[in-house]
């Protein structure tokens, strides 16, 4: 008969373990201690846009026995800038990954990307790209220096990018460049990351809460120092961290800031900044870091359905999920395809399996049933 009479102090070596956790955290809020807030005013005058890629778990499209997704990038202005097909699933033979990266590569936002990088194909960007999810974040990357290289000298512009700009996606010899060109156009256009969750403020939130780092009714931010950031994160790039080593991370773009965007909700939100990491350089300056966060502050202060993140990254994926009538319309073309070069007899299957699972499926238009 299974035991269900558990104490603690039948778990050997329980107290021991716990106190050892209690002193790693009684070390880290000492070192939380130290961090210096910094309060901001949701000011700004800038033109914000994001980009965001839709995963496909949304926009699959199945006309047994055909299965595929459709991967699109779209702007917060309900601009879609890139969109391509995948297999579905991760597992692609060569020749669907050669066909896919073939195509991709012909794209002029593609073509512009690679010319930043000095390659010739998005093979010699990435060192996992026999991925879906590598191809939608370079796709995504290709889109936001589309943008970066075309923003006009007259006109400041924040692009926002969902999530973390550090990235294990892009050869991390290839991060360089990007910083680059960011830092020849640091004058009117800012990239910068948002992260509703990072590593680092899975650490560091319970400590900055004890500590009182973030005044109640304040908003505000803390730059995280690296001894910090390498607590967080156990792999360089190329190996992993050793505890006396403090330096950044071969894939990281920027210095991570920790910030509170609104005065009615407790959300640490994760900011990436770019920074010459190799060459220990701000790209910029303390004054122009505190005005682009104090936009994103104004862009989070009312925003919906998430409280205290970017309005814009929010806009950005709703038009890249595509859900109701335009994905509807999509699924009807491809279908169409699919029927006029197959068998008829294979034609009338997917077209009477298609409208059986409608029948009992309304969710075709993004409905419930």
């Amino acid at each position: 008969m299974l035991d269900l009479n558990y104490k603690a102090e039948d778990v050997q070596n329980l107290t021991e373990i716990v106190e050892k956790q209690k002193k790693k955290f009684e070390e880290l809020r000492s070192q939380v201690r130290k961090l210096k807030f910094v309060p901001i005013e949701p000011t700004g005058f800038y033109s914000p846009i994001a980009f965001t890629s839709f995963d496909g778990g949304m926009f699959n499209v199945n006309f047994d026995p055909f299965e595929l997704d459709i991967v699109e990038v779209a702007d917060s202005y309900g601009n879609s800038k890139l969109r391509f097909a995948a297999p579905r699933g991760d597992k692609f033979s060569k020749e669907e990954l050669k066909i896919m990266i073939e195509g991709i590569n012909k794209n002029p936002i593609i073509k512009k990307f690679l010319s930043i990088l000095k390659r010739e194909s998005l093979y010699d960007v990435s060192e996992i790209i026999g991925s879906r999810g590598t191809l939608m974040e370079l796709g995504e990357w290709a889109c936001i220096f589309d943008k970066v290289l075309s923003s006009s000298t007259e006109e400041k512009t924040i692009i926002l990018k969902d999530g973390l700009l550090r990235t294990k996606k892009i050869k991390s010899e290839l991060i360089r460049p990007l910083r680059d060109e960011l830092s020849k156009r640091k004058n009117h256009v800012k990239l910068i990351g948002v992260s509703k969750t990072s590593k680092i403020v899975s650490l560091l939130a319970a400590a900055l809460l004890c500590e009182k780092i973030f005044p109640e009714g304040n908003i505000g931010y803390v730059e995280v120092p690296l001894e910090l950031e390498n607590m967080a994160y156990k792999w360089s790039g190329k190996g992993k961290l050793r505890p006396e080593d403090v330096k950044p991370l071969d894939y990281a773009f920027g210095t991570l800031y920790i910030a509170k965007l609104s005065k009615h909700r407790n959300l640490f939100v994760t900011i990436e900044i770019p920074r010459d990491l190799d060459g220990e350089k701000n790209i910029y300056s303390k004054e122009e870091i505190l005005e682009a966060i104090s936009y994103i502050a104004k862009d989070s202060m009312y925003s919906y359905p998430i409280l205290g993140y970017p309005q814009t990254i929010m806009r950005a994926h709703e038009f890249a999920v595509r859900l109701g009538i335009p994905v509807s319309i999509l699924r009807d073309e491809i279908m169409k395809d699919i029927m006029g070069g197959t068998d008829s007899v294979l034609g009338e299957y997917i077209r009477d399996g298609r409208m059986t699972r409608e029948a009992v499926d309304k969710g075709v238009l993004g409905g419930g049933s």
